[in-house]
């Protein structure tokens, strides 16, 4: 997850818990302007306040360090969307940045469906040849 996603997640989740930028800013202990410049990306926050601030929301934060290989696998898999024609790749780019959003529900119908069209894909392939 970008930071930047990050921070729009750590927004969303104080407007949904209904707490204006002062109250967040009063539990931190920090200016408001402080938490406005953050949350507008003029000023960039330490993990440490990124953690306090999800904290002081009832969230938790947590970073999740993906093995090299796994790295490999998403790079090749990158290039291979790449790869593919212009209305194919821009779905497939989008359905990469939700998907560190999705619950396990969520997860397991999206990998049904990219089952589904990485089969319509093959198949395709097979008839262009």
């Amino acid at each position: 997850m970008l930071y930047s996603d990050l921070i729009h997640r750590l927004i969303a989740l104080r407007k949904h818990r209904d707490v204006s930028q002062g109250d967040l800013a009063d539990r931190l202990r920090i200016k408001r302007a402080s938490l406005g410049h953050r949350e507008q990306g003029r000023s960039d926050a330490r993990l440490d306040e990124l953690s306090e601030w999800a904290e002081a929301l009832g969230a938790e934060l947590r970073i999740e360090l993906v093995s090299d290989r796994q790295g490999l696998r998403s790079s090749q898999l990158i290039q291979e969307i790449e790869a593919l024609d212009t209305e194919r790749a821009e779905l497939l780019h989008l359905l990469l940045r939700v998907l560190p959003h999705l619950d396990a529900r969520d997860m397991r119908s999206v990998r049904l469906l990219l089952s589904a069209y990485l089969q319509d894909m093959q198949g395709d392939k097979r008839e262009a040849k």
